[in-house]
């Protein structure tokens, strides 16, 4: 099924586009799919479906939308997708992470 994917940071800047539209059944799917596109191993792909990070085997949903993350340096704990502004929780801090169209 094709899933819309939003790309962020480096894999936006890799890609030369902000989305792309890929045929994938599970999240382990698109992130193999993503890893030959963009380069990258499979383990530094993050996906953030409907506000949470999606495990491999998560079934994906025609026409459903991923956002498709590298690792951020420093780490960081998503509280909070579900909103356009997310909160990110930094050590010891706490960041606002607006995700605007």
């Amino acid at each position: 099924m094709k899933v819309k994917v939003r790309l962020f940071a480096k894999f936006r800047e890799i890609a030369g586009t902000e989305f792309l539209l890929l045929d994938a059944s599970t999240v382990g799917e698109l992130k193999r799919r993503l890893s030959e596109i963009l380069n990258v191993e499979e383990s530094r792909i993050n996906i953030i479906i409907d506000g949470d990070r999606a495990p491999d085997d998560h079934e994906l949903k025609e026409g459903e939308e991923a956002l498709a993350f590298p690792p951020v340096a420093g780490g960081f704990e998503l509280i909070s997708f579900s909103e356009p502004s997310a909160l990110v929780k930094a050590p010891n801090t706490f960041t606002k992470l607006s995700v605007t169209e």
